[in-house]
This record gives C-alpha cells, structure tokens and sequence, in this order.
C-alpha cells in the first residue's frame, strides 16, 4: 500500500493531468495573490465525454448544457472579487470523486456541482432541487478512511483535519443552498426542495461549503427548448452568479 504522501503526490498528479490541457491564465491562478485574493468558487459541469447525462427529446444532452451555465457564470462573475474554476473545460469526462479533489486543490471557498434532472415516467414533471450533504460524523470518517485509504493510526492528523474541514462545511453549505432557493423562486422557477443528500459523491470529499445544483427536468419539453434557446442558460447561470454574490456579500 502507497504512503499517505505518496497517495497525496498520485492524486495531484493525476489532477495536473487533467487540468494539463488548460492554461494557467484560464484558470486565473495568479489573480489569488495577496492583496488581490478573491474569493475561489469551483463549478463543476456534471458528466460530460461519454456520459452524456439526461437526454431530452430534442436532441439536447445534459453534459453540455451544464457545461455552458457553468461558463456563463464564470463569464459573469470575470468582473467581480470572485475567481471561478471549472472541473472541466471541454466534452470530457472527469471521475466523480476527482471533482470534489479539484475543489480540494483549488482551496475553494464554495463548490457547485450543475446537473439537470429527468423522469420520463411523467414528463410534465419540472421545477428546481438543491442538495447539500447529510453530514455524521462517525459514518463520514470511516466512509472517507475507505475512499482515501488512510491508515487510522498514522494518517490520523490527516483524517481529523479533513473531517473538522467537512463538518464547519456543513451549515455555510445549507446558507449557500437557501439563498440559491430565494433566488430560483425569485427568477419564476418552481422549487421542488433544499434536501440533505448522502449518496451525492461529488458532495462528500470537497472540503469546502458544496451543493448540488438540479437546474430543472430535460425530460419536460418546454424546460429544454428554453434551454436550447440560451434563455435558461442565461437565466441559470444568473441565478447562480446572483447567489454566489449575495452569499460573499459582494455588492452588485
């Protein structure tokens, strides 16, 4: 079995790898220096590369509409104390739990994660659901000593540091998640809920607040051919960029 610090080194490795393809200058690392630090919000455009996501009838593919509200939040937030990381840049595909590690590397302060929802059983179904994580403490220890595979005894300064990281996450995660339900609701979006979510992995191994983003139902048609038109993808991504402001305190 690998060392903890050669687990650490495989895992910022395969990171680096990943992000490889993009240039510093696009992911703005040197905007976060000093007197110049923003504030670091990672979006992750679910699935993506051969796991198209919800397919609606019209041809859409849920990958990149969620890649498109993620670029267009980043886009409107290039003029504020906000720098916005994305998982992905392209029709690629990025492993779950390496998600939530690039958030992890980025030292973000807020992690979204953007699906969008279907149930064909009823497609009239459609409206909004943002999750956060079901935090316990006990069962979270040892479900992230198994994912991690770190030794309990030795690596133990490690689990705790990251376990206190989760659990401080937890309420400012639930602030982010209600000030985005004020703000689905305010844009004439029907809110379905603000949920606690346990089997959501890309909301457990992120160290910072993180909710998970359902935008809306692609199996509903209306809801896709707005999104086709670029209205709700406009209309998304400021909702998102509107709560990321307000959750930072930031003026408009």
């Amino acid at each position: 079995m690998h060392s903890y610090k050669n687990r650490v080194f495989l895992k910022s490795l395969f990171i680096f790898l990943v992000l490889s393809f993009c240039t510093l200058e696009v992911y703005g690392i040197s905007a976060n220096d000093g007197a110049t630090k923003k504030y670091v919000v990672v979006i992750d455009p679910g699935h993506g590369g051969a796991d198209p996501g919800a397919l609606g009838q019209l041809g859409s593919k849920e990958k990149d509409i969620n890649l498109m509200v993620a670029e267009k939040v980043k886009q409107l937030l290039s003029n504020y104390k906000v720098t916005v990381q994305l998982t992905r840049l392209d029709d690629s595909y990025v492993e779950v739990h390496e998600r939530a590690l690039i958030s992890n590397f980025y030292e973000a302060d807020l992690f979204i994660s953007i699906h969008l929802n279907s149930y064909i059983e009823n497609r009239e179904i459609r409206g909004s659901e943002i999750y956060y994580f079901d935090y316990q403490r006990e069962p979270y220890t040892k479900r992230l000593i198994l994912k991690e595979g770190f030794d309990e005894e030795n690596d133990q300064k490690i689990i705790e540091e990251w376990v206190n990281d989760k659990e401080n996450s937890i309420k400012p995660s639930i602030k982010f998640a209600n000030i985005l339900a004020d703000n689905v609701e305010k844009n004439g979006i029907k809110l379905r809920g603000v949920m606690p979510n346990l089997d959501l992995a890309v909301m457990a191994y992120g160290r910072a607040p993180t909710v998970l983003f359902e935008l809306d139902f692609l199996s509903n048609l209306t809801v896709e051919a707005k999104f086709k038109n670029g209205i709700y993808v406009d209309l998304f991504a400021k909702i998102i960029k509107d709560s990321i402001l307000q959750y930072f305190d930031i003026r408009q």
